[in-house]
C-alpha cells in the first residue's frame, strides 16, 4: 500500500511538472509573439512616419516653386515667405 502511495505522488508530481513545463512555455510562446507584433508595429509607424515626412517636404518643394515662379523671387525668399506666413497663421 505504501509503495502504491509512493507511486501515485511521483505520478502527481509528474503531472505537476508537466503542467508547469506547459505552462511556462506557452508564457514564452505569448511573450515571443507580443514581441514580434510590438516589432512590426514598430516598423509600420517607422515607415508611415518615413512616408508622411517625404509628402512633407513634397508638399513644402510644391508650395515654394509657386510663390517662386507668382513673386519671380529667389527659393530661399519664398521659403522665407511661406514659413513667416505659416507661423503667422498659427499666431492668429
Amino acid at each position: 500500500m505504501f509503495q502504491m502511495i509512493t507511486k501515485m505522488g511521483s505520478a502527481v508530481g509528474s503531472v505537476g511538472t508537466v503542467v508547469a513545463d506547459t505552462l511556462e512555455g506557452t508564457i514564452e510562446l505569448g511573450s515571443k509573439a507580443k514581441n514580434a507584433i510590438e516589432g512590426e508595429i514598430s516598423s509600420l509607424q517607422y515607415e508611415r512616419d518615413m512616408e508622411n515626412a517625404v509628402n512633407r517636404i513634397l508638399i513644402k518643394a510644391e508650395h515654394i516653386k509657386q510663390i517662386m515662379k507668382a513673386l519671380n523671387i529667389s527659393s530661399v525668399e519664398a521659403e522665407e515667405l511661406l514659413l513667416k506666413e505659416m507661423n503667422h497663421g498659427k499666431n492668429h
